[in-house]
């Protein structure tokens, strides 16, 4: 197998040295070389990147964080593809699922164990399988989870934050603050397959083949990468209740709200909300489709 470990030099909180020097050791282990760190100033030259490495390589490596992972699911030929995933992002999501589970070394690990943690990985993706998993589709965009409401609106204001030099988790904590405060409810029509739902004062429906958000939030955890269903959670009530479910996805295993398992989902809503798909802000809309695509991608 032919792999390469493709950079992002603009996502998460390292600059492009820091980068360099963390992703010395994966390349030694796994006999690559890096491309992406230098000359990659835009999402466009990135998407370029992807495009043109994967005509001649069939297993790429991303060095980046979930967004970067997200683009490359939309922009290789997945059915030639095998990707894996380095996390040097915020949130990290994918990292959680495809890897062993090092929420420390995520969340607060500092250079020496971050560059201890992407040597562990290296080693785990060259003794590694690839293995099939599911996508979700919403408007011919794949990813690996979705949320509409609440959290949605939160990655569209921790945008604004990142603009302003607030990254990883303590923009992302302001964010989810400001999106408690303006949040306006409203009510909601769900179609879990053929199932109607009626929702008054909905909050945030959050739609995964992974059972972690960001940050190790273990949001849904009964959800599997190649079960052929989307897993769903639906949140309703006044806004500041979505932190129960979010303090027991912290610490624990979050079993509150709504959980539903389908192929299909459609939601209509009063008002227009935002849609955000792995981790990434999209638009705002008052109605949304997704189904899940089988065994879509290989990953080790």
């Amino acid at each position: 197998m032919k792999r390469i470990i493709v950079g992002c030099a603009y996502s998460g909180s390292f600059d492009v040295d820091k980068k360099k020097y963390l992703l010395s050791k994966p390349s030694e282990i796994l006999g690559c070389e890096v491309i992406g760190l230098n000359g990659i100033d835009s999402h466009d030259d990135y998407l370029n990147l992807l495009e043109e490495v994967s005509r001649n390589y069939d297993h790429l490596v991303i060095a980046g964080g979930d967004g970067a992972f997200s683009d490359a699911i939309n922009k290789v030929d997945l059915e030639k593809v095998v990707l894996s995933h380095l996390p040097l992002g915020s949130g990290n999501i994918t990292s959680y699922e495809f890897n062993s589970n090092h929420r420390l070394f995520n969340l607060f690990g500092n250079m020496f164990f971050k560059k201890r943690y992407l040597e562990h990985l290296s080693k785990g993706i060259v003794g590694l399988d690839a293995k099939l998993v599911d996508l979700i589709n919403y408007n011919e965009r794949k990813c690996l989870m979705l949320s509409v409401g609440l959290d949605a609106l939160s990655m569209k204001i921790r945008d604004g934050y990142k603009q302003k030099g607030n990254r990883g988790l303590i923009g992302y904590a302001k964010a989810s603050l400001s999106a408690l405060i303006e949040f306006e409810k409203t009510n909601a029509v769900i179609e879990f397959d053929s199932r109607r739902v009626d929702v008054e004062n909905f909050l945030s429906l959050g739609v995964s083949k992974l059972k972690h958000y960001g940050y190790g939030l273990n949001v849904l955890s009964k959800a599997l990468p190649d079960d052929s269903n989307l897993h769903c959670v639906n949140f309703s009530g006044f806004n500041f209740s979505l932190l129960a479910p979010l303090f027991l996805a912290a610490v624990y295993k979050n079993f509150l709200g709504d959980y539903r398992l389908a192929k299909k989902i459609k939601i209509d809503v009063e008002r227009k909300m935002s849609i955000q798909l792995d981790g990434d802000y999209v638009h705002c809309a008052d109605n949304f489709e997704f189904d899940v695509i089988e065994k879509a991608m290989r990953v080790i």
